[in-house]
Formats: C-alpha cells, sequence, structure tokens
C-alpha cells in the first residue's frame, strides 16, 4: 500500500475517535526516518496513528497509552485486521503518570491529553532520546496554544502547522470538496537537558 491507510480501513465505533488521513500522514512525515524506531503515542483512540507509526517502524516498536479498554480493544482490533499487532504494545493507562512504562524513545504523538497536556508534555519530553522528537495533535486553538506555551518553557524551540484538509467526493454533477476538521500540529525536539 502507498500512502495512508484510507479512514474506511478502520474498524469505527461511536465516540472513538480516528485521525483523519492527511493528519496521520503529516504526523508520520515529521517522525521520519521511522525504520528501527522506538516511538510513543498518548491517546490511541481508534489506532489510525498507532496503525500509521506500526507499518513504518520494521523492527522498532510502538507503545501506545489510553485510559479507555474501549478504545484499546478497538484498536486491537483494527492493528490485527491490518497484520501490525507485534509491533505494538497497548498500555490501557493515564498519562503523565502511566508514560513510566514507555521505554526511552525516539518520538512522541500525543493526542487525547485529558486536559493534562502540559504535564503530558514534561513527562514526555522525560522519555524522549536525545534529538527525539514530540509532536501534539489538537483541534482547539487553545490547546495549540498550550503545547507551545509548554514547549517553550522547556526551552524548546516549538514549530505549528494548521491544516484544514478537505477531501473529494463524486457527485452527480462532479467533483466536490469536503471539509475535515481543521488541526493544529504543535512539534518539537528534545536537545540536551531540557527539563
Amino acid at each position: 500500500m502507498i500512502g495512508p491507510f484510507t479512514d474506511d480501513s478502520f474498524i469505527r465505533e461511536p465516540s472513538i475517535p480516528l485521525t483523519k488521513a492527511p493528519i496521520r500522514a503529516i504526523v508520520t512525515s515529521l517522525l521520519q526516518p521511522l525504520h528501527g524506531s522506538v516511538l510513543g503515542e498518548v491517546g490511541t483512540g481508534s489506532g489510525g496513528i498507532t496503525a500509521e507509526l506500526a507499518r513504518q517502524v520494521g523492527p522498532g516498536k510502538v507503545f501506545s497509552l489510553d485510559p479507555s479498554e474501549r478504545a484499546l480493544d478497538l484498536a486491537s482490533r483494527n492493528l490485527s485486521k491490518m497484520g501490525l499487532t507485534d509491533r505494538v504494545t497497548l498500555i490501557c493507562g493515564k498519562a503523565p503518570e502511566d508514560l513510566t512504562s514507555f521505554p526511552p524513545l525516539d518520538g512522541l504523538t500525543i493526542g487525547g491529553h485529558g486536559g493534562r497536556l502540559t504535564s503530558i508534555i514534561r513527562a514526555g519530553l522525560s522519555k524522549l532520546k536525545e534529538n527525539g522528537r514530540i509532536i501534539v495533535t489538537a483541534n482547539m486553538p487553545s490547546t495549540a496554544d498550550e503545547a507551545l506555551k509548554a514547549l517553550e518553557s522547556l526551552s524548546i524551540e516549538p514549530s505549528m502547522w494548521q491544516l484544514a484538509p478537505s477531501e473529494g467526493r463524486r457527485t452527480k454533477a462532479g467533483w466536490m470538496l469536503k471539509a475535515l476538521n481543521p488541526t493544529f500540529i504543535v512539534w518539537g525536539d528534545r536537545k540536551g537537558n531540557c527539563l
């Protein structure tokens, strides 16, 4: 398969989020090179980003944390469907306290944060290897702002993109665009002792 998994590749359940394909593609590109990497994820959801990372780590490993057993069950079914279960360890727990179960990481993505984003960023950075990258995806401007301020307070130079992807759909009259949720992507790299 070339490019990200299509959104309809995933088994879905109401109220369990799935990061849309264009955002998954950008997140994985910001973590390149992935082959052999050890990666962490906070907020597994349906396993969208989890699956994209697992597909590209080869002999590496993805550790994904979510407080919802229901979400982890769904993610497990999606990973099994895609033949990726051997590359992922799913952990039922809350961040930041359960990030202690992660090994040293080459990269970390944070989606769900349960209102504890700053403390999750701090704990996540302590798990990153030198030059490791942390990425926060956010649908709300206030979350992106909190991520930027948290990284700056830890002496990390952040970057940010706001993406507003649309998906082409065929209609009787031709093609039209259907807007997907706008998303902020904030990231920064660990350099030296930033904690």
